[in-house]
C-alpha cells in the first residue's frame, strides 16, 4: 500500500475503502500469493484468464466519485 499512498489522495483512498467490498486495499503479500499461484504447477491448466486480485472492486462495476469529478 505504500505505493498507493504516494499516488492516491486521501479522498481517493477513502472512496476506494468505501467501494471495495472487503473495505481495504490488498497487501503486497496477497498480490504476491496470486502471482505465486499463477507461476506454480497448481495453475498448470489455467490460461487466458484475467485474475482480479482487488477485493471485489472489479465485480461491483462502479467508478469512484473522486475520480469522476463529482466529489464525495
Amino acid at each position: 500500500m505504500a505505493g498507493v499512498k504516494a499516488v492516491h489522495s486521501a479522498d481517493i483512498r477513502a472512496d476506494y475503502h468505501d467501494a471495495i467490498p472487503l473495505n481495504r486495499y490488498g497487501t503486497e503479500e496477497e498480490i504476491a500469493a496470486a502471482i505465486w499461484y499463477l507461476c506454480s504447477s497448481e495453475a498448470s491448466y489455467v490460461n487466458g484468464q484475467t485474475l482480479a486480485v482487488d477485493g471485489g472492486f472489479d465485480a461491483i462495476g462502479i467508478g469512484l466519485p473522486s475520480l469522476r469529478g463529482s466529489g464525495r
